[in-house]
């Protein structure tokens, strides 16, 4: 029993040897050591006197960079720099707290670097070194954090500030976009460091667009001279927005505001659009609109049905359906937005004959003396079939016999649609008188009472006793 007593008690103390020797263990492999490392935290070399870029108060400059150049380290630390470039040691700047470091910075040209982020609470920056995994470097004194750097920016007061103009400018680019342009009143900001007495001066601003219902942020630009832009905005369609502008200036990362405005805008309602229809057979119809400005594209309708989308450049459309030559028809502009489609206004309108009149005098002496002219009045069409109405005039004391060639050409939107030669047309005209002539011919669809129409008429007139036009 003595001996088993005896055993247990050398276990129980090769354990406890064991455990105590762990850490030296693993630093001799090169592992960072938590415990090892607290007991150095903040107790190896100090480096106060090495830091560039610290004021005598403890406090930094806006957008200072702490610096400890490598030169000043190996005089603190003899050695470690060949440790360095060998990879035996690491380097890096940390902050935050030893038990959950945050490690920061940089090392550039042979100094390690750190920008610190300036908040109003006091804050803590060192330099770590500590043996690279598999290095086989194991010395301790190079394996510690050194002296704390306490950073802090102070109270920040800001003496005077930016602020803008009650008013801006407002460029509409589109039913449901805008352009603002902001100007502020040129004032340079100042704010001063209340624990080191500093004052700083800036016109370094950011300028942001806020919707001022939530506070969430739309836009964020910087200021060029005195002006600030905001370019397509969206605006609402179906209410009213409430747009707040802020200025604000970076004090390190921290964000401070200055003036502010607030403005209102929305979307103008889409507009009403002008429908016009041309039936060309009963079940076909030509639609033509005047258009809305700033439309996404139109919906058309048969009576109460859509039957058909179409962009927003188009101008006309054809309908080939059941009873088009009849029914009423809308042509309803449509904005999209947010996912949804916003609705303007249009005329109901209903097919009309497809015809083209001009009013012309039926005086004989309208027309130039012994011209014998042949001018179109009227110009109908029942789908691809065509009626056309002249009026001959004879300004000369002679009967004009007959017309040896009337030719009538007619264009509808640039397109030829139809024409018609007639030769040796009779019409034995006595002298002073106009008659009427028609002529009936087949072509092509078009639309002669909304489109735009054009024709050209050559006669060539014959009067008794074999005169000719002059």
């Amino acid at each position: 029993m003595k001996d088993l007593a005896g055993r247990r008690l050398l276990i129980a103390i090769a354990a406890a040897l064991m455990i105590l020797m762990i850490p030296a263990m693993m630093a001799a492999m090169g592992v960072r050591v938590p415990g090892l490392e607290e007991a150095h935290a903040g107790g190896g070399v100090d480096i106060d006197d090495i830091v560039q870029g610290l004021n005598a108060d403890g406090t930094v400059d806006p957008g200072a960079t702490l610096s400890v150049s490598m030169a000043d380290l190996e005089n603190k630390m003899p050695g470690i720099k060949e440790h360095y470039e060998k990879g035996e040691v690491d380097i890096k700047w940390e902050t935050g707290s030893f038990e959950k470091p945050v490690r920061t910075g940089s090392y550039e040209d042979g100094n390690f670097i750190v920008k610190p982020t300036l908040k109003d609470a006091t804050q803590k920056y060192w330099l770590s070194t500590g043996f690279v995994n598999g290095s086989g470097f194991d010395d301790s004194g190079f394996n510690q954090n050194t002296s704390q750097i306490e950073v802090y920016s102070g109270t920040i007061t800001i003496n005077y500030g930016p602020s803008l103009n009650t008013t801006y400018l407002r460029t509409i680019t589109g039913l449901l976009s805008r352009n603002y342009e902001v100007t502020t009143d040129g004032q340079t900001l100042s704010y001063t460091c209340q624990n080191s007495g500093k004052t700083y001066y800036s016109n370094d601003f950011m300028v942001t667009l806020l919707n001022a219902d939530t506070n969430k942020v739309i836009k964020t630009v910087e200021l060029s001279g005195s002006k600030a832009t905001f370019k397509n905005v969206k605006v609402s369609y179906t209410k009213t927005t409430k747009f707040k502008v802020r200025l604000s200036f970076f004090y390190g990362d921290e964000e401070k505001t200055g003036g502010s405005i607030t403005f209102t805008d929305k979307a103008e309602k889409i507009g009403k659009n002008k429908v016009f229809a041309t039936k060309i057979f009963s079940n076909q119809a030509i639609l033509r609109w005047t258009g809305v400005s700033g439309a996404t594209g139109y919906y058309v309708y048969q009576g109460s049905k859509k039957v058909k989308t179409v962009k927003s450049t188009a101008r006309k459309v054809t309908i080939k359906r059941k009873k088009a030559g009849t029914s009423k028809f809308r042509v309803i502009p449509y904005v999209k937005a947010s996912g949804k489609a916003y609705k303007g206004g249009s005329n109901k309108v209903k097919p009309k004959a497809n015809v083209y009149k001009r009013s012309i005098s039926k005086s004989y002496s309208s027309d130039g003396y012994a011209k014998g002219s042949v001018r179109a009045q009227k110009i109908s069409g029942k789908g691809k079939k065509y009626t056309a109405t002249l009026y001959a005039y004879n300004n000369r004391i002679f009967k004009l016999v007959k017309y040896k060639k009337i030719s009538l050409k007619v264009y509808a939107d640039g397109k030829l649609i139809g024409k018609k030669t007639i030769k040796n047309k009779k019409v034995n005209m006595k002298e002073n008188s106009v008659k009427k002539i028609t002529l009936k011919f087949k072509g092509k669809v078009g639309d002669l009472k909304n489109g735009t129409v054009t024709y050209s008429i050559s006669y060539t007139p014959l009067w008794e006793h074999g005169y000719k036009a002059w």
